[in-house]
């Protein structure tokens, strides 16, 4: 029976460690569908003329990265390839069947709009977009400040950051073709505030004439499911803790027991 308090101590102990963890449902996919159009490549989001305020979508605040010049602000893209006899039809943007976002900003960031705590468990991005090199139409189409890489930092809730970088494989044709869209998946992107998705040159730098290298992006899978609250360190130093306690804990039960039998 004197067993029962020692018990006792070790669940106190191992619910504790679990406290600096929250759990949830894993959300859907962020996709952008639910934004409405206004042409093939708008509204746009930023501060410049004719833009609305950063873009909010299921509770996610999405806002450009005015990292270079003027680039600030983004834009939805619903149709890839408008018709012909329109000014967007010379320029073509990556495809994959629905809408998303990107373009005319090097950088996005995403926060939740509660200031509260999210995982981010991956993502679909493509290169940014391809314009007629004579007005021609048919003419080829060279790319356009177009990212060879994709930068994410994450920001952790407790200080620190962690960071990758993935390579675009500069497939981006517009409808129908190759398959436009990659799909990067993340580890460690755990109980974070805020996520910069950043779009680099071929050695990895930021660079253009004013504006950078631009990409696009759907399909984040984030969601504020079991995420640590406190980051790494601290995480590690609060189970430290608590590891000592309860070994402070089954000394002083085993003491007790030591006395009372004696």
């Amino acid at each position: 029976m004197r067993i029962a308090p020692k018990l006792l101590a070790l669940q106190l102990g191992l619910a504790l460690a679990l406290v600096p963890f929250a759990s949830a449902s894993a959300a859907p996919p962020i996709t952008f569908e639910g934004v409405i159009p206004t042409d093939p490549i708008s509204p746009c989001f930023g501060t410049v003329a004719g833009c609305t305020p950063p873009l909010v979508v299921d509770g996610f605040r999405f806002t450009a990265l005015a990292i270079i010049g003027s680039a600030d602000h983004f834009h939805l893209v619903s149709a890839p390839w408008a018709a012909p006899g329109t000014a967007p039809a010379l320029q073509r943007y990556p495809s994959n069947g629905t809408q998303y976002i990107g373009l005319d900003t090097p950088g996005i960031s995403m926060e939740l709009v509660s200031g509260g705590v999210f995982s981010l468990l991956g993502f679909d991005a493509a290169e940014g977009y391809l314009i007629d090199s004579d007005g021609s139409g048919p003419s080829p189409f060279l790319p356009t400040s177009f990212a060879e890489k994709i930068r994410v930092t994450g920001y952790f809730v407790g200080g620190g950051t962690v960071s990758t970088v993935f390579d675009f494989d500069g497939i981006n044709d517009g409808p129908g073709g190759v398959t436009d869209f990659q799909t990067f998946a993340l580890s460690g992107f755990l109980g974070l505030t805020k996520v910069d998705f950043v779009g680099l040159d071929g050695g990895g730098s930021i660079s253009g004439a004013g504006s950078g290298q631009f990409f696009s992006i759907d399909n984040i899978n984030a969601t504020p499911a079991a995420v640590p609250l406190l980051g790494p360190i601290g995480i590690s130093a609060l189970v430290a803790v608590l590891m000592l306690a309860g070994w402070a804990a089954l000394r002083h039960l085993h003491r007790t027991e030591n006395a009372t039998a004696g």
